[in-house]
């Protein structure tokens, strides 16, 4: 759970649930566990992460204002409810029930800012690619927040100010040759690629991840290898 006071600090708490399921009990310190998960092709196991306290500001960070995936880009899109089975935009029907403290014009939901589906195939590699940034890395890689790589993962930061692109890196440059945090053309000297496949310390993201995004990987290389120049 996370929980954001009246004066806008947040934290965040985890649960772990009792064998019976009939309560669950907070937990001061991280812990991993193994779970077995019936599939369709038989039983798989997975390690299922149970964040600290000191964890979850970890990602939920106060540059972000704690609170993440709830903001107009994300919102901005269909959505199927399974209570109803009714699919419609998030913007209008948080708006019809009241939940923004203004009311929106729904004429204007339109021409608001908003993500793409990672495998929107309509959509340009590069939104695809910054669309993926934005919700998966911006919490952490934006202004405001202590860093070490700190190119600017946010969809409302111009491409080239993002410090992407050819930008040197400043961590470990694990063994790559003239790493750079997207190598324009070369996913082997793009250390973002290069983090997001890893298991180990290194990964990216650092907390919660045992298993690479590989559909993830897949279209950022080839927005890579797409990148010879920087665009205009």
């Amino acid at each position: 759970m996370l929980v954001v006071d009246g004066t806008g600090h947040g934290y965040g708490v985890s649960y772990k649930w009792r064998p019976d399921n009939r309560e669950a009990d907070l937990l001061r310190d991280s812990r991993r566990e193994d779970i077995s998960i019936q599939t369709a092709s038989g039983q798989s196991q997975q390690t299922w992460y149970y964040p600290s306290p000191a964890d979850c500001l970890t990602c939920h960070t106060a540059a972000a204002k704690f609170v993440l995936g709830v903001k107009t880009q994300q919102l901005n899109g269909p959505y199927t409810y399974p209570a109803t089975g009714v699919a419609d935009n998030q913007l209008r029907t948080w708006n019809y029930l009241g939940l923004f403290d203004r009311h929106l014009d729904e004429r204007q939901i339109g021409g608001f800012r908003k993500l793409v589906s990672l495998d929107d195939a309509k959509a340009s590699l590069t939104d695809r690619v910054r669309s993926y940034l934005d919700a998966n890395c911006a919490n952490c890689h934006r202004p405001g927040n202590i860093l070490r790589a700190t190119f600017d993962a946010r969809f409302d930061t111009p491409l080239l100010r993002q410090g992407l692109l050819d930008a040197p890196t400043v961590s470990d440059s694990l063994n790559l040759s003239n790493p750079r945090v997207i190598a324009c053309g070369d996913p082997g000297r793009s250390m973002m690629a290069q983090r997001m496949k890893r298991a180990d310390k290194y990964r990216m993201p650092p907390l919660a991840s045992a298993i690479p995004d590989r559909a993830a990987l897949n279209v950022l290389k080839r927005w890579i290898k797409q990148l010879g120049k920087k665009p205009d």
